[in-house]
């Protein structure tokens, strides 16, 4: 965790002040530590340079770490099947299987290449355009970028490779276990110092209000069942003139998967209208552009919940920035008031 967002961080339950207990470190992040929080006396450890911001009693499902749990036992009880299915080449077996084979030996190339059988061509081209677009979040070369619901890192993985160290990347998401496996390939690729990996739920964000200049999110508040929330922490962090990125995968509202989305509790997201009136609702001030149209199907062996049934996606971004006057005015004058009060 680097050192420079320190002074930003708040108690995301209670928002109180945190005080810290360093027990490694080196010249720009915290290695291993413990923040405490001044209000409320919750603990949230450092460990291997991850921010844990979660309360203990949380409950929500972690699916990575459903999904880590799978294969160390298909590993264990199938060690036949792992031995071959491990050393088949691509074509030779069914797409489903190789995105099987890519995730027991957490290999991208591999997941990549099943990619292009498992997904339609619409699909690939719609993604790859929002997530290109996604990269306007750097056009102020922003001192702190904050990715929200990260997963494996489909954005933040080739992004870093072409930012060049500027400035703090935080790399976000709800599960431990996809950010210990987001460290390992960062140290791999010799970018562990650009990045801050932190656990927590988006809909308490553990950041000070205003003191974030952009945010990014890839497919991240689609997944995420929060009612807006997700949003409305976003705007609340999102600092002065700040900007927000997010790309979407819209459908209509009389489909059968718009059905299933509502029955999950993840419709929010899911067409275009509700989307807009969430955005509306926390603040913003956005534009919505759809990139790309075109046919999508369910995924060979549910790889993916969504489509149930083949459907036609609107492949869209929304770029948003908070331009409330007065919020602006409040903010100055708050920092004012402490300026004075420290002289």
């Amino acid at each position: 965790m680097h050192k420079t967002l320190i002074p930003l961080l708040i108690c995301p339950i209670c928002r109180g002040e945190l005080k810290s207990r360093i027990i490694r470190q080196d010249e720009t992040k915290l290695i291993e530590g413990e923040f405490a929080c001044k209000n409320c006396i919750r603990k949230y450890p450092v460990v291997d340079g991850i921010g844990i911001f979660l309360e203990s009693k949380e409950t929500r499902d972690d699916l990575w770490k459903e999904q880590e749990d799978f294969a160390t036992r298909f590993r264990r009880e199938h060690p036949i099947q792992f031995f071959f299915l491990t050393r088949t080449f691509f074509g030779s077996i069914n797409p489903e299987h190789h995105f099987l084979k890519g995730l027991l030996l957490e290999d991208d190339k591999t997941l990549e290449r099943a990619t292009r059988r498992i997904y339609t061509k619409d699909y690939i081209i719609g993604y790859e355009k929002t997530k290109e677009a996604l990269r306007e979040v750097e056009i102020d070369n922003p001192p702190i970028i904050l990715e929200i619901a990260c997963g494996r890192g489909d954005f933040f993985k080739p992004f870093m490779r072409s930012r060049h160290g500027r400035g703090v990347y935080v790399a976000t998401d709800f599960s431990p276990t996809i950010l210990r496996s987001n460290l390992k390939w960062l140290g791999k690729n010799g970018l562990d110092d650009q990045a801050t990996l932190m656990a927590f739920d988006a809909k308490a964000i553990p950041f000070r209000d205003n003191s974030i200049p952009a945010v990014v999110s890839n497919l991240g508040f689609a997944n995420i069942r929060n009612d807006g929330r997700a949003v409305d922490e976003a705007f609340r962090v999102l600092a002065p003139f700040g900007i927000l990125v997010a790309n979407f995968m819209f459908t209509t509202e009389n489909t059968k998967n718009y059905a299933k989305a509502k029955g999950l509790g993840l419709d929010q997201f899911y067409a275009r209208k509700s989307a807009e009136e969430v955005f509306r609702k926390a603040g913003f001030e956005y534009s919505l552009e759809e990139l790309h149209r075109g046919s999508v199907r369910p995924t060979p062996g549910g790889i993916d919940v969504f489509p149930i049934v083949q459907d036609i996606y609107s492949f869209s971004i929304i770029k948003a920035k908070n331009q409330n006057s007065k919020r602006h005015f409040l903010v100055l004058a708050t920092y004012l008031t402490t300026l004075f009060r420290d002289l």
